[in-house]
């Protein structure tokens, strides 16, 4: 996945989680066998099956998007001047996660 800015890499993780994913299987002729990205969101089957193995499950999904959600719909615009640090780690719990989800480096 691509290099995003918190915000954005916390989003896509977001989309991600919310996704009923579907990978098309190639044909059996391709050289290597691996299933496409997701037709709805265009995840690739990579970072699903990370985490599928990540998490115990898709119970789990939906509250760690809405928390991921919540985290970045309160994200400052710009550099934050914001004094609390407990809103920062926060931002920055919630970014790491999201780069673990997506498989960046953290």
């Amino acid at each position: 996945m691509a290099d995003l800015a918190p915000p954005e890499t916390i989003r896509q993780a977001v989309t991600v989680l919310r996704c009923e994913h579907a990978h098309p299987i190639p044909e059996p002729s391709a050289p290597i066998w691996t299933p496409e990205p997701c037709t709805t969101c265009g995840t690739p089957y990579e970072v699903t099956t990370r985490i599928a193995d990540m998490m115990p499950g898709p119970p789990l999904y939906k509250p760690l998007a809405d928390l991921l959600d919540a985290v970045v719909e309160v994200w400052p615009d710009g550099p934050s001047r914001s004094t609390d640090t407990a809103a920062s780690r926060r931002r920055t719990a919630a970014h790491q996660i999201a780069q673990q989800l997506l498989g960046e480096a953290a």
